[in-house]
């Protein structure tokens, strides 16, 4: 949508910006994986003031506005080839989460979405002159002056704050060489446990130094192989998908679910039953003894839609690591809350039953149950479908 520029102050500006009435009929027009683009006037300089009390007002009306209207996925990038004196703003709004993940796609996967969608020109040039995938990779990520503009805003958003980057000397950290693995004391039913071998103070980060290492399986490449995995009885991909159901946790702060496993003995850490998890990056407050297989909170696992300290800081947002939710004592075993790892409906039932029958002493975990002899997941999982 290219509109008057949102600082143009006339009053066909204002009705068509502070009122919501046009944009509610834009989303309204959309399908339900409806995505609206539109400019923003030019970029923010990192000195200036949060867009509520600056002469960009009009662009924080904007934004509230698609947020409110239940855009559930916004972005926002700057570009400097509009033919403007200064770099220019544009706004991605989605209607459906998922839509995200075409947001994120890498330079490869962008690429051959324009082989296939652009129109051929006759000389054969292509007829994108300043657009390919390595410049998406650029919008991707807001300009430093975005996130610093927008933590400007009163009250401070969520995240602005230095200490929730997991590198602030404020909040201490206990490294990876702080913790050992050995016998779960959780029960019989776990297999290994790490232990803190010092005492760790509530709020510190747990291994947030190794967070970076993190194995991480993008949605796309997670999709082949489960499509591999459906078609043919491949050992080596059977051994990998076990290792990634056995030892990682689904995201989706990408748009569709990816996998992500700790690289370090952190990922042998397991779940506490009945609430008596001590550590988490962002905790629920169910557990698996007080909700139903039937109560997902789909809300719960939504990220926030417009968050542009989440949107620069995206891979440690994913792999942080945990934050000690009370004191621990040397010897104590470091306990999730494995739900927290659940993000879409169908495995939600699965997990909840799953870890109530660990927890009742009636089922063991995946990675046990392979190691006793028992039925590889993977066999299950191909029975089931």
């Amino acid at each position: 949508m290219d509109a008057l520029d949102p600082q143009v102050n006339i009053p066909f500006a204002e009705v068509l910006y502070k009122q919501p009435t046009f944009l509610q009929a834009v989303y309204d027009s959309l399908s339900e994986q409806g995505v609206i683009v539109m400019q923003l006037g030019d970029a923010p300089y990192i000195s200036d003031p949060h867009d509520t009390i600056g002469r960009h007002e009009n662009r924080a009306i904007i934004t509230s506005h698609l947020l409110r209207m239940g855009f559930q996925s916004v972005h926002v990038y700057e570009e400097k080839h509009s033919d403007f004196d200064e770099s220019w703003t544009y706004l991605v709004a989605m209607k459906d989460y998922t839509s995200r993940s075409l947001w994120y796609s890498n330079a490869a996967e962008i690429e051959v979405a324009i082989h296939k969608r652009i129109k051929h020109t006759h000389s054969g040039k292509s007829p994108l002159r300043f657009f390919d995938g390595a410049t998406m990779m650029t919008y991707q990520t807001p300009h430093k002056a975005f996130e610093v503009v927008y933590c400007r805003n009163i009250p401070m958003p969520a995240g602005c704050d230095e200490a929730t980057h997991g590198f602030s000397k404020s909040r201490p950290n206990a490294p990876v060489s702080s913790f050992e693995v050995k016998a779960s004391q959780v029960g019989d039913h776990a297999g290994r446990g790490v232990f803190a071998k010092i005492d760790i103070p509530k709020g510190a980060h747990i291994g947030v130094e190794q967070s970076m290492n993190s194995i991480n399986v993008a949605s796309t490449t997670y999709d082949i192989a489960l499509s591999l995995a459906e078609e043919y009885d491949l050992p080596d991909l059977d051994a990998a998908l076990e290792y990634l159901w056995g030892y990682g946790f689904e995201s989706n702060l990408y748009g569709e679910t990816s996998v992500v496993v700790d690289s370090t003995i952190l990922t042998f850490v397991n779940h506490g039953c009945n609430g008596t998890y001590n550590a988490a990056t962002v905790t629920s407050t169910v557990t698996e003894m007080t909700t139903g297989v039937d109560e997902f909170d789909e809300a719960f696992f939504m990220n926030d839609p417009y968050n542009l300290v989440v949107a620069r800081h995206l891979p440690h947002n994913q792999n942080s690591g945990d934050v000690a939710l009370r004191d621990i004592k040397a010897g104590e075993e470091i306990l999730n809350n494995y739900l927290d790892f659940t993000t879409d409906e169908e495995n939600w039932k699965e997990d909840v039953r799953d870890l109530r029958n660990q927890c009742l002493g009636t089922g063991v975990g995946a990675i046990t149950d392979i190691e006793r002899g028992g039925l590889a997941s993977m066999k299950v999982w191909r029975e089931g479908k």
